[in-house]
Formats: structure tokens, C-alpha cells, sequence
């Protein structure tokens, strides 16, 4: 292969994951932080998380949704507390899941400080139905 081609398959290799992305629709991503220490969702986190997953399930037909914390390596309290974290969303958005999307949950541990501001944080991503039949982006028309 020359330069020149070389140099085209570059770029076009370096491009195509901007592709995939900007056809993507937005808002699929949520972080809700919890009152430190514990597992209890404020008022206006409630209301952020609802607001989120009714703009999500009725725009994107959502299919599926993943809540995902972070604890300290070896804190066994902060992990169980990150779990209790994503039981208490999960309780909430199953409340509205009228589509009946799938929840999914982990938590993973990492190392650090107990004070770091994303243990405090959940993490909710969720997977819209145009992902299952492909219709997120632009199709192009057959001729």
C-alpha cells in the first residue's frame, strides 16, 4: 500500500468512531449524587433522576438501564453502601418503567480515598430502542 493510501485509511480509522458518536442520541447519561455516607437520595436528586429517566423512556424508548457505583478497594461498609445506592434508583425508576426496560446494577471497587467526590456519586446510562433496530442514525436510502 502508498503513503497516500495509507495515510487516507488513517484517517478514515482515526474518524469513524466521531461518526458513531455524533449520531448518538443525547441524554442517555445520569450521574445522581447521594448525600455523603449514605444511601439516601435528596429531594431535588429524586426529582433530577425521574425527570431524566421519563425524558429518556418516552423520547428514546429506552430497552435498558445500568446503574453503576464506585467504592473504596477493601470498604466493606462503602460498598455495601454503593449497592444500597443502587437499589434505592433502581426502586425509583421501576416505579415509572411503564416499558418495562431491563435494569441492570454493579459496583466496582477501586482504590482511593473514601473522600473522593465519585464515591458519592452513581453512575445511570441507559440504551435507547433505536439501538436494538439500528435506526439511531441516518439510514441511507435504497435505490
Amino acid at each position: 500500500m502508498n503513503s497516500r493510501r495509507k495515510a487516507i485509511v488513517l484517517i478514515c480509522a482515526a474518524l469513524m468512531p466521531m461518526f458513531s458518536w455524533a449520531c448518538r442520541p443525547s441524554g442517555m447519561e445520569h450521574e445522581v449524587r447521594f448525600i455523603k455516607g449514605t444511601a439516601t437520595l435528596d429531594a431535588k436528586a429524586a426529582e433530577s433522576v425521574a425527570q431524566w429517566f421519563l425524558e429518556a423512556r418516552d423520547r428514546l424508548k429506552v430497552f435498558e438501564v445500568g446503574l453503576f457505583g464506585v467504592a473504596p478497594a477493601g470498604d466493606a461498609a462503602a460498598v455495601e453502601r454503593a449497592h444500597d445506592r443502587t437499589d434505592t434508583i433502581e426502586r425509583l425508576i421501576q416505579s415509572m418503567n411503564t416499558g418495562q426496560a431491563k435494569i441492570i446494577k454493579g459496583v466496582s471497587e477501586r482504590k482511593g480515598q473514601g473522600g473522593d467526590p465519585d464515591f458519592d456519586v452513581i453512575f445511570i446510562e441507559s440504551q435507547p430502542g433505536c439501538l436494538k433496530i439500528n435506526t439511531c442514525c441516518p439510514q441511507p436510502v435504497k435505490k
